[in-house]
């Protein structure tokens, strides 16, 4: 075997390994898609070269072509979007895969999240996460007594504000912390996942015997997580609609091959400029099935555990959900509502400061202001609806 073949078929492949894995550990993310379409052209141009002019090269040569042709619309897509302004850290283990949910919150302890604007240092947040050991987020309410359980994504986890400045925790310091209040929301959620949870059983143990509400939190956002249409979603449940309007279960969004190559192409910049923006307006059928799982959690968990249930629903821009769907917020909750869910309409205007800003900047977050904020919301709501929840005794007293 000559020098030359030897290089070709054994040394520049391993080098080229090597590149792509030192691209992957230290590029950032918005790199790492181009930088493994050059790697990828590189190994065929290498690959035709071991090859005999003939058919088989030529493929080969048609397969290079085509990845340099994306290297090259892969770099203009990212000259002509601006680099992130901000950057986000967070402690590894927050999440973790789940079997059936796709991914969950992950081991009991402390976990910190910081975004600083990389233009001048300023801290946007700092915020500290602390999962309990029932793998829910602290809410320093009571021990036991009448339990009232949150579900939903990262409005309703607090992404971006501490343990002390979520709205569950506004919600049990407004009732002097006399209920159980627990956590279970997860960021990326939408209502596949915690239909799903609800239908395995899978916060039964740590609801406990003396369940009274549940509120689910919801906002027109997962429209896309529901239809499949979020890269980060491939790995929940699907569900779909029957010929009766009701929803059955459908597998997961994406899984092997099919998963890997979705997931690929969703996390390259060509998809994010020219593609995203299309695939993932919300569209009447996305809207209708949305609705349904909304309105079936709803009325699993106040058949499974004999308890009523809230869904507080934020809407977004109707210039965003309507154009393609030809749905407004509004009709969204008139649907919910004539599917027998009982849902607040979650506006927080009028308890905010004046001029205090209500997302987190470059972020879209609620704030601790806003947080605390839609714990009043609420809990002005469950006063008004469900006065019994509101007027819980105090302990009594130890001797």
């Amino acid at each position: 075997m000559s020098r030359s073949l030897l290089i070709r078929l054994f040394v520049f492949p391993l080098f080229m390994t090597v590149c792509l894995v030192l691209g992957l550990r230290y590029l950032p993310d918005r790199f790492v898609p181009l930088h493994i379409m050059m790697v990828t052209a590189l190994l065929l141009v290498d690959f035709a070269l071991i090859h005999p002019p003939g058919i088989r090269q030529n493929i080969v040569i048609g397969f290079y072509s085509l990845f340099f042709g994306l290297s090259a619309v892969e770099f203009m897509a990212i000259l002509l979007d601006p680099a992130p302004t901000t950057e986000e850290t967070q402690t590894f283990g927050l999440y973790t895969g789940h079997p059936i949910l796709g991914w969950t919150l992950g081991h009991p302890g402390v976990y910190h999240a910081t975004r600083v604007d990389k233009r001048t240092g300023e801290v946007i947040y700092d915020a500290t996460y602390t999962l309990e050991a029932g793998l829910h987020r602290r809410v320093v309410s009571a021990e036991d007594g009448p339990t009232v359980a949150f579900l939903g994504d990262s409005y309703a986890f607090g992404h971006g504000v501490s343990d002390a400045d979520t709205m569950e925790q506004a919600y049990a310091d407004l009732n002097g912390r006399r209920l159980r209040v627990l956590n279970f929301a997860v960021a990326g959620y939408g209502p596949q996942q915690y239909l799903k949870a609800l239908e395995e059983g899978i916060y039964d143990r740590e609801f406990g015997p003396n369940l009274k509400l549940i509120v689910i939190s919801t906002l027109a956002w997962q429209i896309e997580r529901s239809a499949c249409k979020a890269s980060y979603v491939m790995r929940s449940p699907r569900y779909r609609l029957d010929e009766n309007g009701d929803v059955q279960p459908d597998g997961v969004c994406a899984s092997g091959i099919k998963k890997i190559a979705l997931e690929a192409i969703m996390n390259t910049n060509i998809y994010h400029r020219y593609l995203e923006s299309i695939i993932r307006l919300p569209r009447k059928p996305d809207v209708d099935l949305y609705i349904a799982l909304v309105a079936r959690a709803a009325t699993l968990a106040h058949e499974k555990y004999h308890v009523p249930v809230v869904v507080i629903y934020e809407g977004v821009a109707d210039t965003v959900v309507t154009p393609t769907s030809g749905v407004t917020n509004a009709e969204i909750i008139a649907r919910l509502r004539a599917k027998g869910a009982q849902v607040l309409d979650m506006d927080i205007r009028e308890d905010m400061p004046p001029g205090a800003p209500t997302v987190l900047r470059e972020d879209n977050h609620p704030t601790p202001l806003a947080q605390h904020a839609r714990g009043v919301v609420l809990n002005r709501y469950i006063a008004e609806h469900l006065p019994e929840l509101t007027a819980v005794p105090p302990p009594a007293k130890t001797l």
